[in-house]
C-alpha cells in the first residue's frame, strides 16, 4: 500500500515553491527525501499537513483522496524543529494526551512502550525542560507515535542538534520508524543529509528546485546511480568532485589530468564534459589500472569515521575520505588513486552521459610522460612509472 503525493504545485511569494511534484510513500519502509535548503521539503510537509494550500495537487491515502485545503489533516503527523511538548506535564502525560483522546483501553502499557521506542523509558517522571534538546525531540517523536497518524513527517529530525546527540538520534530513527510501521503508519523523513538516507536505507527521493530529481527502492542506488549532475552534487557528503573534461574520438581527457580510452562511444554532441569522482573512491594507494591524480595535501580534518583531506592538483582542487589512520602531513606530495569504474560523465546540461564501467566493457588509461616539477612527487606510486595527462 502507498501514501501518493501527485502533482503538488505551491507558489509563495511569487516563486513556485513546489512544481507539480510527484512522489510515492510506501508503507513497510521510510521514504527518506534529500535536498538541499529550498528545496521544498519542508514546504511540501507542511502542504501534507494541512499547513499550506496549494494551489494544484492532490493526495491518495489507503486510495482514497485527502482534501489539500489547508484545513488540518488529521491523517498526517508533522515532527520538526519547531514541535512543542506540554511544558507543564511529565514526559508520561505529554505520551498520554493522544492516547487519551482516542480512548485507549491500554493507556499505560501503550505510554511506556512508545517511551521506550524513543529512548525515554527511564525520564517518564521528568517534565520537558527537564530534558535534553535532543530528549525533546524524542518526546515530540513519541507523542506523534501515539496519535497513530496514517502519515508520519520527520522534518530533517537532527536539525539544531549537538553533533553527538544527533549521531546518537540517527542511530536510533531505524528502530523509530519500526514502530511507526507496526502500528500501521508510513514514514517519510525530510533531511539535508545524504547519510541519514543511507542510514535508513529504504526508499529514497532526491528533490532540488521544488522537482522530484530521482527516487529509488534503495539509498545507495541513489548514490551510485545518480541521473544527473544534480543529483551528484545533492546526493553525497562531502560532495562530488567534478574535473573539466573533453571527449576525443573514444578519449577522454581529463583537464590536466588522466586520461580513458572507452571501448565504446558516447553520444554526445558536445564533447565538452564534468567528470565527476566521489571523496570516497579516491584512494592514496593504488591498483592496476587505476586513474592517478598527483597532489599536494592542503587540509586534513580527522575523526572516528575517517580522515577528509582536501588537496590541491593540476586538474582542480580534490576532496578524499580515507580511513582514520590514512593522515598525510600539511604540504606532502601524494598520489590519489581513481577507480575508472568510479568515474561520471556528465554532459553541458547536466545529464549523466555514461558511468565509465557502463560504458565500456574495460576502461583504460592512456598514459602520457609529464614532466615532473616541483609541486608534485617525483614518482607516481604503483605499478606504472607514468604520471598521467
Amino acid at each position: 500500500m502507498t501514501i501518493r503525493c501527485d502533482r503538488i504545485c505551491l507558489r509563495d511569494g511569487g516563486r513556485d515553491v513546489l512544481r507539480a511534484l510527484s512522489l510515492d510513500i510506501p508503507f513497510g519502509g521510510p521514504l527518506t527525501i534529500v535536498g538541499p535548503a529550498g528545496a521544498g521539503k519542508s514546504a511540501l510537509f507542511r502542504v501534507l499537513a494541512g499547513q499550506l494550500r496549494p494551489y494544484a495537487g492532490r493526495l491518495h491515502v489507503h486510495g482514497r483522496e485527502v482534501a489539500l485545503d489547508g484545513g488540518r489533516n488529521s491523517q498526517v503527523a508533522l515532527v520538526d524543529c519547531r514541535s512543542t511538548n506540554y511544558p507543564d506535564f511529565s514526559v508520561w502525560d505529554n505520551i498520554a494526551v493522544p492516547l487519551r483522546l482516542a480512548r485507549s483501553k491500554l493507556l499505560e502499557e501503550q505510554v511506556i512502550t512508545l517511551a521506550h521506542a524513543v529512548g525515554l523509558g527511564d525520564c517518564l517522571s521528568l517534565r520537558p525542560d527537564e530534558l535534553s534538546l535532543v530528549g525533546q525531540r524524542r518526546l515530540a517523536l513519541a507523542r506523534a507515535l501515539a496519535a497513530r497518524p496514517a502519515l508520519l513527517l520527520l522534518d530533517d529530525p537532527l536539525a539544531r542538534l549537538p553533533d553527538a546527540e544527533a549521531g546518537h538520534l540517527l542511530e536510533d530513527l531505524p528502530a523509530i520508524c519500526r514502530t511507526a510501521w507496526q502500528q500501521g503508519m508510513a514514514v517519510a523523513v525530510a533531511t539535508r543529509s545524504s547519510q541519514v538516507a543511507l542510514a535508513l536505507g529504504g526508499d529514497t527521493a532526491v528533490v532540488a528546485q521544488g522537482r522530484l530529481q530521482q527516487q529509488e527502492a534503495r539509498a545507495i542506488d541513489v548514490l551510485l546511480r545518480p541521473v544527473s549532475l544534480n543529483v551528484a552534487r545533492v546526493f553525497g557528503d562531502p560532495p562530488i568532485n567534478l574535473l573539466r573534461a573533453t571527449l576525443v574520438n573514444h578519449v577522454v581527457h581529463i583537464e590536466q589530468g588522466p586520461s580513458l580510452m572507452l571501448m565504446a562511444p558516447l553520444n554526445v554532441e558536445d564533447p565538452a564534459l564534468l567528470a565527476g569522482i566521489r571523496p570516497e573512491d579516491f584512494r592514496l594507494q593504488g591498483s592496476v589500472g587505476d586513474l592517478a591524480f598527483p597532489a599536494r595535501v592542503e587540509r586534513v580534518e580527522c575523526s572516528v569515521y575517517g580522515s577528509r583531506i582536501e588537496c590541491r592538483s593540476r586538474a582542480g582542487s580534490l576532496t578524499v575520505m580515507a580511513p582514520s589512520l590514512l593522515r598525510p602531513a600539511l604540504g606532502e606530495s601524494v598520489v590519489l588513486y581513481a577507480d575508472p569504474g568510479a568515474v561520471y560523465l556528465f554532459d553541458g546540461a547536466g545529464a549523466l552521459v555514461q558511468q565509465i564501467e557502463r560504458a565500456t566493457e574495460r576502461a583504460r588509461r592512456v598514459p602520457e610522460v609529464v614532466p615532473v616539477t616541483d609541486d608534485m612527487p617525483d614518482t607516481v606510486e604503483g605499478p606504472t612509472i607514468f604520471a598521467l595527462r
